[in-house]
């Protein structure tokens, strides 16, 4: 007994593979690098940034720049640690994705802490 599958027109079954083709894609995780975990944990901060190519054609990783940015910003005052990041890339049939992750957390930093001027007092007449 033979099982033969219905064939389809030409140009239908082109168009059927090309787009199967299209959405297909290939994920890749380059690299993950960890430093010390604090054991303060309770303010967890993240950033990511990506790019698109075309052909693989890249033309700078400026884009991975904006991580440290982004993480800074969000600990003005404090001390960004236990910096988890991932660098991805994902490749459809012409076009592909870098894209760089970032988790940390943002610890009161002790040196900073000591330039830090105290709160002034409300005068003691204020509401």
């Amino acid at each position: 007994m033979t099982l033969s599958l219905p064939s389809l027109p030409r140009p239908a079954g082109l168009a059927l593979s090309l787009s199967l083709l299209s959405l297909s894609a290939c994920a890749s995780l380059r690299s993950v690098s960890v430093t010390q975990v604090p054991a303060d944990r309770s303010r967890p901060i993240s950033a990511e940034s990506h790019d698109w190519t075309v052909f693989g054609i890249a033309g700078d990783n400026d884009y991975a720049d904006e991580v440290p940015k982004q993480l800074m910003a969000q600990c003005q005052g404090g001390k960004v640690t236990g910096v988890l990041t991932k660098s991805e890339s994902k490749l459809w049939v012409f076009v592909s994705r870098r894209r760089v992750t970032a988790q940390a957390f943002c610890v009161a930093d002790a040196g900073a802490a000591a330039h830090v001027p105290a709160p002034s007092a409300a005068p003691s007449g204020a509401r």
